[in-house]
């Protein structure tokens, strides 16, 4: 039986992805192809790894359309049918790549994340092409129901809407949990970790609220709490970072970690903090689940109230909110034995977002997207119009 031919254009390869993809090469009902505008944006610092890929990918050549380079599929990329073509669709380069789909592939999706607009707001011109994309498009693989009610906001009906499983690679994180007592012992004193250890992973900028984390450690520490905070990960403000911590001498900046190298951190931290002020997801918090930690995170990761469960795993507070935050992390370092069930519970939380549960949600998709008919409206018309035009004023550079 022909498998349906499904192409994943992202604009990059990231760890989460290529993981899922792999997984569901291996469940061996959809033939899944890999299209990618860059190989790592410049603010990344993932290891680039085909050799480990199962999937064929390719990284597109650019075309220079007026003043403009899009990422665009050569010839021969366009050669086979195309039963689907998925995009994220929150980018310029994305939107595109909507635009193009409509006019190479039988069907077009969007992998929609609600969208973080917590600091920079709703802008009219991202408005109108939200509006003109959902309802030219045929389908959306969604990562809960705030990202489906965004979808079906802009305009795709519900019956186009599938929520396929935000999944990270449980093997690997949950190893943090093998590790032995006396090398993780170890470990905290070789990185000068004492007390109750807040890591926080992830990138350095504003928009992370890593600010707000460190003022909230401060008045924990202030309130003469023994506590550690570690910080993984790199990004434009860490110098802004690093001053605001100024001399206090139990936070430690360790850089990027690879994926391949946290569980260790994982395995001698106590609690993971979250404090972004506007995600659309944050795949590190079930990364810090797997490896059995509670979580603190904010309000605004994308659906993190089915994610992170109230008093169970761990617990949400507002954004920007330095005393609940503060407040927060001193119930549980001044709780060893709350940590500990939190952590056992978020080991069982997280079974649910294995790379196996992607693989067959995203079977079910294509299924599902396969037996609808194309859109057929004014919009979808119009973008079918426009993509053919980009692929016919493309120019190689």
């Amino acid at each position: 039986m022909k498998l349906p031919r499904v192409v994943y254009w992202n604009n990059q390869p990231t760890p989460y992805l290529t993981a899922r993809l792999n997984a569901v090469v291996a469940q061996g009902k959809v033939d899944v192809q890999g299209w990618f505008d860059v190989e790592r944006e410049p603010d990344r610092s993932w290891d680039f790894e085909p050799s480990e890929w199962d999937f064929p990918a390719t990284v597109l050549p650019r075309a220079r359309i007026g003043l403009c380079r899009f990422p665009l599929p050569s010839a021969d990329l366009l050669i086979k049918p195309i039963d689907i073509l998925i995009t994220p669709m929150d980018r310029v380069t994305g939107a595109a790549a909507a635009l193009v789909g409509r006019a190479i592939a039988n069907r077009v999706a969007s992998r929609t994340l609600p969208v973080a607009e917590t600091w920079n707001g709703k802008r009219l011109r991202s408005e109108v092409a939200y509006r003109f994309l959902y309802r030219s498009i045929d389908g959306a693989k969604t990562s809960g129901e705030q990202a489906a009610e965004m979808a079906e906001r802009y305009g795709l009906p519900r019956s186009r809407i599938w929520n396929v499983t935000q999944a990270v690679d449980l093997d690997l994180y949950g190893s943090a949990t093998r590790i032995e007592k006396s090398e993780v012992a170890e470990f905290r004193r070789e990185h000068a970790m004492h007390g109750c250890t807040f890591i926080y992973v992830g990138r350095l900028a504003k928009g992370k609220g890593v600010n707000f984390l460190i003022d909230a450690f401060r008045d924990l520490t202030n309130r003469g709490v023994d506590a550690s905070l570690v910080v993984l990960g790199n990004g434009e403000d860490e110098d802004a970072i690093r001053a605001q911590v100024g001399a206090m001498g139990n936070v430690t900046f360790v850089g990027f970690v690879q994926p391949l190298a946290l569980p260790p951190w994982y395995a001698a931290a106590d609690v993971l903090v979250f404090p972004t002020l506007g995600d659309s997801n944050g795949l590190v918090v079930e990364e810090a689940m797997a490896a059995g930690l509670p979580v603190i995170s904010t309000e605004n990761a994308g659906d993190i109230r089915t994610r992170v469960l109230e008093g169970e795993t761990g617990f949400v507070v507002p954004a920007f909110d330095v005393h609940a935050l503060s407040d927060k992390m001193g119930v549980l370092a001044l709780d060893e034995e709350l940590r500990r069930e939190m952590g056992i519970q978020a080991i069982e939380s997280a079974r649910r977002f294995s790379v196996d549960n992607y693989a067959s949600d995203f079977a079910e998709f294509v299924e599902g997207l396969l037996s609808q008919p194309p859109r057929s409206n004014p919009c979808a018309s119009a973008a079918r119009v426009a993509g053919q035009a980009l692929l016919y004023a493309a120019r190689p550079t």
